[in-house]
């Protein structure tokens, strides 16, 4: 064999490893940091998600709290429940129609009775259903219950 091929044959592998070896180590560190760049952004993407599930959630809480607050429609609620007339009933639906025009968010608004009666909604389909075994009754008859997060055309 020639001294040419002989240097050939000993210097191209000592060139080529160190470019597979370096070539290797550059993969693998761009790999790990476009990776960690990746988890960075999902996970700032879920936070915001979070916090503004968070944000609608309370906005929605503070709107239930508004509306079981207001001083018209608990005082014609107790005039139903001592004397129940239409002309009460119509009362109360329009106060009720009236709340949820400012809250969006709320597909349907009702109010029952102690016994569990629907007596007012602004979802007239509802009015003399019973919700007495519904467990966001039950749990409404000791404090304000958001219940049924749906998910609408707009997100």
């Amino acid at each position: 064999m020639k001294i040419n091929l002989k240097l050939i044959l000993i210097i191209v592998p000592i060139a080529i490893i160190p470019l597979v070896i370096v070539g290797f180590v550059a993969y693998s560190s761009a790999k790990s940091q476009l990776d960690s760049e990746e988890v960075n952004k999902l996970t700032a993407v879920a936070d915001i998600q979070k916090s503004r599930f968070t944000n609608r959630i309370k906005e929605n809480n503070d709107s239930v709290n508004l509306i079981t607050h207001d001083p018209d429609l608990d005082r014609e609620t107790a005039n139903y429940a001592e004397s129940p007339s239409t002309t009460t009933m119509s009362i109360i639906q329009n106060s009720l129609a009236g709340e949820t025009r400012l809250v969006s968010s709320f597909r349907s608004v009702s109010v029952a009775n102690l016994e569990g009666t629907v007596i007012a909604s602004t979802n007239s389909k509802l009015v003399g259903t019973n919700l007495s075994n519904n467990p966001a009754f039950q749990k409404g008859k000791t404090s304000n219950s958001l219940t049924d997060f749906t998910k609408n055309q707009n997100g």
